[in-house]
């Protein structure tokens, strides 16, 4: 294989990836801006494990729509700090897209002090 043809080939590599990326980037169609949105929208974040999934779904809590949408789905939910003072295995973690957040499959955000876009009243939602 000539020096040319090797150029060749490895554009068409770069070319080939590079579409695999858009279209990744076009199938989520904005979702990782709107899940750091929701972190913007939080004063706290913390994981929860399954049976205090339970205690949140039983208040009538339901996750947010853009965590569902992630691979695996990933359930987010905003809650009073009454609520959240209920759950046992709370573990507080900073606010971000660090990895631990990545990591855990149940987390709970509580919002800011008086935000007015997402009413979470101290029953649930």
């Amino acid at each position: 294989m000539t020096t040319l043809e090797q150029r060749v080939a490895r554009m068409r590599q770069r070319l080939v990836v590079r579409a695999w990326e858009y279209r990744q980037r076009d199938l989520a169609k904005g979702v990782w801006t709107k899940v750091r949105r929701l972190l913007v929208d939080a004063e706290s974040a913390w994981i929860i494990d399954a049976a205090d999934v339970e205690i949140v779904r039983a208040a009538g809590i339901r996750p947010e729509s853009d965590g569902l949408r992630l691979q695996p789905p990933k359930e987010i939910r905003f809650v009073s700090s009454e609520v959240l003072s209920t759950l046992p295995s709370r573990q507080t973690i900073d606010l971000g897209m660090n990895a631990a957040f990545l990591e855990a499959t149940h987390v709970v955000l509580v919002a800011h002090p008086g935000f007015r876009g997402r009413p979470v009243p101290a029953s649930g939602r």
